[in-house]
């Protein structure tokens, strides 16, 4: 019994492409042994790969997009609030003064202005409307935060407290157009240089306010120094967009036209929101991986030679830091 007729040879192309795959496949497995090795070698590398990693896994542009969106929904009624109270407490109040302080461009200025003028009952329904659709955003916005959180640490959320994490929302929030106005009016007294060095004062402030949020937040452990490294992150960058925003970019607005000055806000505000929402998730992700990688800080703290018998003389305090599990009874 005759075989069956035999393959053909392959042709030049077919040749050329299994050479391709082939040296491809050689160098991804040489850059993979690169990078393994370097991962062994040094532990900066290897703590930003594993941040990477869990980004990705995190869905971490995805979900800094969704807080993004919930943050700007959130704005809406909150601007609009504010609008209503400036309406309700117009006659105790100077437009003037208010847009001095806040540093707001022509436009924006404009309408506070005409919100501290208007009457009748337009500014109540305001308020009023404002704060209901706040609480629903915000609790939106709250949920979205307790998903970013889990997802980075790979914890349930069946637990997580949103009545408790839309408080603090709410605090953070207030907490950061109050000094986003001292920081504008600083400057405004005392000129660029001295109210740049603000900037150092507000970054503190930032980080304890989000601190305090990331406490409220769904994680492997309660110690809140196993939130101090992504409350770090989240407060120098918005250290930063404070400085970009107001000591670079508000002249040039309140210089621009009205057409442009308009477009200016909405671009400066979208692409604010969106990198706070991706810096919030990067937070998240940081704080994942330096507590798995390195333990906590306060685990540090409390282990030094004096400090590491408050643990166990002061349950409280071992209870407060989570250091229950090396408190050796």
């Amino acid at each position: 019994m005759s075989d069956g007729p035999a393959d053909p040879a392959p042709t030049e192309r077919e040749r050329t492409i299994a050479r391709l795959r082939a040296g491809a496949t050689d160098r991804v497995a040489r850059a993979s042994d690169g990078v393994q090795r370097w991962r062994e070698r040094s532990v900066v590398v290897d703590t930003l790969w594993r941040i990477a990693e869990r980004d990705r896994t995190s869905f971490g542009t995805v979900v800094g997009s969704a807080i993004a969106l919930r943050l700007f929904l959130f704005y809406l009624p909150l601007v609009l609030t504010m609008v209503g109270l400036l309406g309700v407490l117009g006659r105790h109040l100077d437009a003037d003064s208010i847009n001095e302080t806040a540093g707001l461009t022509s436009a924006i200025a404009d309408q506070i202005a005409a919100a501290t003028d208007q009457e009748g009952s337009g500014s109540w329904f305001a308020l009023g409307f404002g704060l209901v659709a706040m609480l629903f955003t915000g609790r939106s916005l709250a949920r979205v935060l307790i998903g970013g959180s889990a997802l980075a640490w790979n914890v349930d959320v069946a637990r997580a407290k949103v009545l408790q994490v839309l408080v603090r929302v709410l605090l953070v929030s207030t907490m950061l157009a109050v000094a986003a106005a001292v920081v504008n009016r600083v400057r405004i007294a005392t000129g660029v240089a001295v109210g740049g060095l603000t900037l150092i004062v507000v970054a503190v402030v930032f980080l304890v306010l989000w601190l305090l949020l990331l406490t409220a937040l769904p994680a492997t452990t309660t110690d809140p120094g196993a939130q101090l490294p992504g409350a770090v992150v989240l407060a120098v960058v918005l250290a930063g967009l404070q400085a970009f925003t107001q000591l670079l970019l508000a002249d040039r607005l309140a210089g621009a036209s009205a057409l442009y000055g308009a477009i200016g806000v909405s671009t400066v505000i979208v692409g604010w929101l969106f990198v706070v929402g991706r810096a919030a998730m990067l937070s998240f992700v940081v704080n994942a991986v330096v507590y798995e990688r390195f333990g906590s800080i306060s685990g540090f703290v409390f282990g030094l030679p004096v400090l590491r018998i408050l643990p166990r003389r002061v349950p409280a305090i071992a209870r407060f830091f989570d250091l229950e599990r090396d408190v050796t009874v």
